[in-house]
Formats: structure tokens, C-alpha cells, sequence
């Protein structure tokens, strides 16, 4: 149980990391452009708030803000994200790779979480 609760734990600050990110890279962004966050949010038609709320890693904008606040930067919206790019061959590599590294246990573990995964999506 105790790995599972690790697992879990790993997730979430793998998110938060991206939220961080995120939020850093716009900040960087936007300073070195030498906008305000008033001045950013009055082009992207936001509230400060929330601005705010991005650049200190707490959440994301929704899709359609994210497009815009990339076109206003005049960057690739991957450029804002820790994205990187993978082949399905790749992929399955990768999972592979990683999947060998674990016990046992620790894989019967691993597939139970991607067969929830894959529960959960065809939902």
C-alpha cells in the first residue's frame, strides 16, 4: 500500500512541477517583453488575479486564453510547457524502460494504474 501512496504522491508533485514551470516561463516571458501584469492582462483580456495565480505555479489558463497569451508572446504554446514530443514506438520504449526498473510488485502495481487509466478515459 505504501507504494501506491508513493505513486500517488510522485503524481502530484509532477504536476505542481509543471504548474511551476508554466508559471515561471510566462513570467520570464512577459518580463523580458517589459509588460506589466496589468498591461499583459489588459491585452489578453484577463484579470490580474489570475495571472498572478499562473505565474506563482497555481493552476493553468483554460485553452483558449493559453492560445491567446501565446499568439499576444508571439511564441509556440509549447514553448510555455515542459513538452516534448514522442512516436508511439517511442513511447512504448519508454514504458518499457521504466516499467523494468520496478519490482515485481511494483509492476503489478503499475498495471493495475494503467488499466484504471484506461478505465477511466473510456468513460
Amino acid at each position: 500500500m505504501y507504494i501506491a501512496y508513493n505513486f500517488i504522491y510522485n503524481l502530484i508533485m509532477d504536476i505542481k512541477k509543471h504548474h511551476i514551470a508554466f508559471g515561471q516561463k510566462l513570467k520570464n516571458i512577459r518580463v523580458s517583453l517589459n509588460l506589466t501584469q496589468e498591461e499583459f492582462c489588459e491585452k489578453v483580456n484577463i484579470e490580474v488575479s489570475n495571472l498572478s495565480k499562473w505565474e506563482n505555479g497555481r493552476g493553468y489558463p483554460s485553452l483558449p486564453t493559453f492560445i491567446k497569451i501565446s499568439e499576444i508572446l508571439k511564441i509556440e504554446p509549447t514553448e510555455l510547457l515542459d513538452v516534448k514530443y514522442y512516436d508511439k514506438t517511442s513511447v512504448k520504449d519508454l514504458l518499457i524502460d521504466e516499467i523494468e526498473k520496478l519490482s515485481d510488485q511494483e509492476q503489478l502495481l503499475a498495471l493495475k494504474v494503467l488499466r484504471l487509466m484506461n478505465e477511466e478515459l473510456k468513460k
